[in-house]
């Protein structure tokens, strides 16, 4: 879920339990691009590299790598966008949502910069 929130941005990221800052567990969002068909992961992997956050093959594999990229992208979208950001993963079903989301197309326009609000810094 995307919650948008003024001009200025506060972004909320809170993982439980892992000690880390941004991002969620790489495990957490690799069970939930698993958990896709096919032609979802290979959504997920365009979305990621259109974003620059993933440079491997678009097929729909490489579970590990794209893990990565899924548990570094709630920080990308609070460093590169400008408006109020909040993407609160503090569970697994809150990181495979999330990456359904993404399968989806939710977050494009966050990814890519399009929506004028929501320009890269």
């Amino acid at each position: 879920m995307v919650r948008v929130r003024g001009m200025m941005a506060v972004v909320a990221l809170v993982v439980v339990g892992m000690g880390q800052a941004f991002g969620a567990p790489p495990a957490w969002m690799q069970e939930g691009y698993e958990a896709l068909d096919l032609a979802q992961r290979k959504a997920v992997q365009e979305e990621l590299a259109g974003a620059g956050l993933y440079t491997g093959s678009v097929d729909g594999a490489s579970a590990t790598e794209v893990a990565q990229a899924l548990a570094e992208t709630p920080d990308f979208l609070a460093t590169h966008t400008v408006d109020k950001v909040e993407v609160p993963i503090d569970t697994p079903a809150d990181a495979h949502r999330f990456v359904a989301e993404l399968a989806a197309g939710d977050w494009a326009d966050f990814l890519d910069g399009t929506l004028a609000e929501n320009r890269f810094h």
